[in-house]
């Protein structure tokens, strides 16, 4: 989509796949499920929980959105992984201690940002082999949340690079250093809007 800015919404279908294919027909319907996780640092992780119940009662996840921890789970659920699987991933993560990683002189930051840069891109780089992937290229349609700290207001990411508003989402401001984009500088979209359901119920898939 990043080569086709003309292109406003786009869905990918795996060959052969039928839950791609009922995936579609709810969306053209209009029947569709959206799944939105917020943040709340390590308590993150019992989104497994949810995920594994609304799979038990064979709910399936259409479109994914989150803020903070939130989006990193809803990054991990829209590779479309077997729940054991991604559970592996994420409990490989989970042991980067990102506390390591202390700025001698923390004009800007408590944390230099170095390990939990490392972690985001051996997470995504296990999920597909690949950390340069973007945020329209996952098979689930998938936003994130983050704070502009130069506009006062929140952004919704789409598009884009993934490891590097994956970062934005989670970039807890005075302990991890903000990303840059642009002009503006982005920290954590908990600021602003910590469970942003109400942003999927406006975007152009969920209607």
């Amino acid at each position: 989509m990043r080569h086709r800015p003309w292109i406003s919404q786009h869905y990918h279908i795996r060959q052969g796949l039928a839950r791609d294919i009922a995936r579609l027909a709810r969306i053209l319907s209009g029947t569709a499920n959206g799944v939105v996780l917020a943040g709340g640092g390590a308590k993150g992780f019992a989104h497994l929980g949810v995920v594994k119940a609304l799979q038990e009662f064979s709910i399936p996840i259409d479109f994914l959105g989150g803020t903070s921890v939130g989006g990193l789970l809803a990054a991990s659920i829209s590779f479309d992984q077997p729940l054991d699987i991604m559970h592996q991933h994420l409990h490989q993560a989970a042991l980067f201690n990102p506390t390591k990683d202390y700025s001698w002189l923390p004009l800007i930051s408590l944390i230099r940002g170095k390990r939990i840069d490392q972690m985001i891109q051996e997470t995504v780089r296990a999920f597909i082999g690949n950390s340069e992937v973007g945020i329209e290229d996952m098979w689930l349609p998938l936003f994130t949340i983050s704070s502009n700290f130069h506009q006062a207001r929140e952004e919704i990411h789409t598009r884009g690079p993934l490891v590097k508003y994956l970062k934005a989402t989670t970039a807890i401001p005075g302990v991890f250093l903000p990303v840059i984009d642009g002009d503006n500088l982005l920290v954590d979209g908990g600021i602003f809007n910590n469970f942003p359901a109400d942003i999927m119920r406006q975007m152009p898939w969920a209607k």
